[in-house]
């Protein structure tokens, strides 16, 4: 079965854009948590946001372009652009109907779809924007990307909530494996920073209120977490076959070695409590990159900071390492930049991919008070030195998407 490889990393962040500072970020262990103005006006119970407040369209694309696309088109453009920069001579190396296009979306663009909404309760149907519709429907971040990029091949949008940028990337390596096509730019986007989509999770309740210390709120798998902080972002890879990336002198980042993909089939919000369906998935990544669990330098964890799933996803790590003679060190990146949904598998993955180069495991700020419950070996608040060959990275959305993906140095 062919070798699928990542050259090149596009990434948009609350703590940083472009791969090299959102690494910086993450190694020195800042935080991109806030208070939103949006929200605290708006009057919702969270006020809190990890935003991508560094983002600027315009230093990638002209102001036609930034009018006609909502907020996670434009991410998306600009990590299509930022993966294919990296990944120097991709473009001429393979013809346009050989790449695919396959972002995930956990929603698409609530920020478009509240704007039309006001305007037409307000005004009425006449005073829609032309573009109210491409602006909001999930599947436009692919095909905006493939459009400006003359890519020809498949163009998919997994719809899988939070593991929708995990899906993408493990459909991508299918579909290079099979012959399908030859090269893809895949991975995952999200912006949904909107009143009326905060206000939904926060009647759910798995969003923190801890309004009075932001950078503190995020804290996944603590004895005192109270939820996530919703964010945005994205990341996007180019991948392309091992023997391609060879041939042309490609820098290969990492390889996408193994993964798995499941469904809890239990519950719409939450996973599975026994955790076998997740415990399973990770098992099965690891087995299909032909590598023991012992391999693996450390588990990115979903780890979002709510009660149940941090408690259930902490036992189906425990079952699936817990026999190891050393304890699995496990990571928690939300921490840090929030949960961003449909792209926070994806941002994870570019961490660990980034861990293979520079060997070393990002840390878990904020969790100071390990649950006793939640029996793993959580990072510290600093980064740490390790060889890192293999990294299992996790996402696991509502619905009971699961997503398992193992990244490995070449």
């Amino acid at each position: 079965m062919k070798k699928v490889v990542v050259t090149g990393i596009g990434v948009i962040s609350p703590i940083g854009i472009g791969l090299d500072d959102y690494w910086a970020a993450l190694a020195a262990g800042a935080s991109g948590c806030n208070i939103s103005q949006v929200l605290s006006d708006k009057g919702n119970r969270s006020n809190l946001a990890c935003e991508a407040d560094a983002f600027s369209p315009e230093s990638y694309m002209d102001k036609k372009l930034i009018k006609r696309t909502s907020r996670f088109i434009q991410f998306a453009l600009t990590s299509a652009q930022l993966a294919l920069e990296q990944a120097k001579g991709f473009e001429t190396a393979y013809s346009s109907h050989q790449v695919g296009t396959l972002i995930g979306v956990g929603a698409g663009g609530y920020d478009a779809l509240d704007t039309e909404y006001d305007k037409y309760f307000k005004k009425g149907p006449r005073y829609a924007s032309p573009f109210a519709i491409t602006n909001t429907i999930p599947n436009m971040a692919a095909s905006n990307v493939a459009i400006a990029n003359n890519f020809t091949g498949l163009c998919v949008a997994p719809v899988a909530a939070c593991a929708a940028g995990l899906y993408a990337v493990c459909e991508a390596v299918s579909f290079i494996q099979s012959g399908l096509i030859d090269a893809a730019i895949a991975g995952g986007v999200e912006s949904t920073m909107t009143s009326f989509v905060v206000g939904g999770y926060d009647r759910l309740r798995v969003l923190s209120t801890r309004n009075d210390t932001p950078e503190t709120a995020s804290r996944p798998f603590d004895r005192d977490r109270d939820g996530f902080v919703i964010a945005e972002g994205c990341a996007l890879f180019a991948l392309e076959s091992y023997d391609s990336a060879l041939q042309r002198g490609a820098n290969i980042l990492g390889e996408i070695s193994g993964f798995s993909l499941s469904c809890d089939a239990s519950h719409i919000t939450s996973p599975d409590l026994s955790g076998n369906v997740m415990a399973a998935t990770m098992k099965q990544a690891i087995h299909s990159a032909s590598i023991g669990t012992s391999d693996i330098a450390y588990v990115n964890a979903h780890g979002t900071s709510t009660k149940v799933n941090d408690l259930v996803e902490a036992k189906a790590i425990n079952d699936v390492f817990g026999d190891l003679e050393s304890p699995m060190v496990v990571t928690a990146i939300k921490s840090m930049i929030g949960h961003s949904l449909g792209a926070s598998g994806a941002l994870a993955l570019a961490a660990s991919l980034q861990s293979l180069n520079k060997n070393i495991i990002p840390p878990t700020i904020n969790t100071s008070n390990l649950d006793e419950e939640c029996r793993i070996t959580i990072a510290g608040n600093r980064a740490k030195h390790k060889i890192c060959n293999h990294v299992l990275t996790n996402a696991f959305g509502f619905g009971g998407h699961n997503a398992s993906v193992v990244t490995s140095r070449i």
